[in-house]
């Protein structure tokens, strides 16, 4: 079903719910890369847009909402049992578009074809923006930037600098096109499409963020499985001979992307060595992220049920290290960089169940009519949470409640 209901707030009753949801998540990607006050704005607007008039009952009714309203609730009550109040507060807030968000999503119908054919344009016009002020500064100091990879430097991005995040809103605005490309009928537009799509994945590598490249292939691997399920196996060969072809090239041609490989390898070989000598320098950060998972797992053992509380993480992660890592300096102690960790050391077993639950119940929605989008974007999604700390961040937040909630309000009733 398309837009139905018409808007009876003055100035906008021109315009009908679904094409005020598809303007606020437009003003959302804008805001994420551009403004932090226009991301929440779009938020709030999205959100407010989807509650008039809408259907209480069913919303109710949806597991996903159940859910992260659960969720949220075992976070907020977590301040029982948080000592740092400050820092409770600090990130709870930050993470309340994961559970308000979701009403939006559930009670948004599915764009029409011409709405999402804008959508896409105006993510891919967003991308390639994003895109052109990072090879601004590769282009105009490129020797300079190639060398700071050496040392997990990274080229200056929009989205505040979390090129990250970004890299990781890419890889799925560059996947939503591709599922969706057969919208698009004329000729022209498939090619400007198709080179939008190459700049793209070519500021993927340039970027070179492992968490986003991780994403990218196993991406086009599941891709081209689908392939070869749904017409035949020589398209997916063509296109694995392809990714394999991108890697090489991508590695003699594009010094950053090769720096950041190099980097990876020689951290890897550095911590082989240090475990062996018992010397771990904690000034490579591949190396600072496996010990925030060591600590984090000593640290979990002691309270497994409820956690630390939401307020109490860092506090505890400060703990662990100076019980087992005495050597290493404050400002190098990090939230171990995975969400699931972070859950256990917040709001422990229980909340993980939950948590894993509030991920695991958009996945199957979609899975029902279109296992292949489920499981694609799935994994795009899951990378990220997995490697990172994403949702102790604002934009982290962001990334993962909107490529989820697009999916899912696109897929679900297909």
């Amino acid at each position: 079903m398309h837009s139905i209901h018409k808007n009876k707030i003055p100035f906008v009753n021109i315009m009908n719910k679904n094409d005020n949801a598809l303007a606020f998540i437009c003003l959302m990607l804008i805001g994420f890369v551009f403004s932090r006050a226009l991301l929440s704005m779009g938020m709030g607007l999205f959100v407010l847009n989807s509650l008039w008039k809408c259907d209480y009952k069913s919303l109710l009714s949806n597991n996903w909402l159940r859910i992260s309203m659960l969720l949220g609730f075992l976070l907020l009550v977590s301040f029982f049992w948080s000592a740092d109040r400050h820092y409770f507060w600090e990130h709870l807030q930050l993470k309340i578009p994961l559970f308000f968000l979701p009403i939006a999503f559930v009670i948004a119908p599915k764009f029409s074809n011409a709405q999402l054919k804008k959508l896409i344009l105006i993510a891919l016009l967003i991308g390639i923006i994003a895109a052109s002020y990072s090879f601004y500064f590769f282009c105009t100091q490129t020797a300079y930037y190639i060398e700071q990879y050496r040392f997990a430097h990274s080229l200056p991005t929009l989205a505040y600098g979390n090129y990250i995040q970004l890299s990781l809103l890419v890889v799925f605005i560059s996947f939503f096109t591709l599922v969706n490309f057969s919208l698009f009928e004329h000729k022209i537009a498939k090619i400007l499409i198709a080179l939008a799509l190459l700049i793209l994945i070519l500021f993927i590598h340039v970027i070179a963020s492992k968490a986003a490249l991780l994403a990218l292939y196993i991406g086009l691997l599941v891709y081209a499985l689908h392939i070869g399920f749904k017409y035949h196996w020589r398209y997916s060969i063509g296109l694995l001979i392809t990714m394999v072809s991108c890697f090489v090239f991508a590695y003699a041609t594009i010094g950053t992307f090769k720096n950041k490989i190099g980097y990876l390898y020689y951290s890897a070989l550095q911590f082989t060595h240090a475990e062996r000598a018992e010397k771990l320098d904690i000034n490579y950060s591949d190396i600072g992220r496996v010990l925030s998972y060591r600590v984090a797992m000593q640290e979990i053992k002691k309270a497994p049920i409820f956690g630390f509380g939401e307020g109490d993480v860092m506090q505890t992660m400060k703990l662990g290290y100076q019980h087992s890592y005495p050597q290493v300096p404050e400002e190098k102690m990090l939230l171990p960089h995975n969400q699931l960790l972070i859950i256990l050391l917040s709001i422990g077993i229980i909340g993980l169940l939950l948590f894993v639950c509030y991920l695991m119940v958009p996945v199957f929605a979609v899975l029902k009519q279109d296992p292949f989008v489920a499981i694609l974007f799935a994994i795009i999604q899951f990378i990220g949470l997995l490697v990172e700390p994403a949702l102790e961040i604002q934009s982290g937040v962001f990334v993962y409640i909107f490529c989820t909630g697009l999916i899912y309000q696109q897929y679900r009733t297909k």
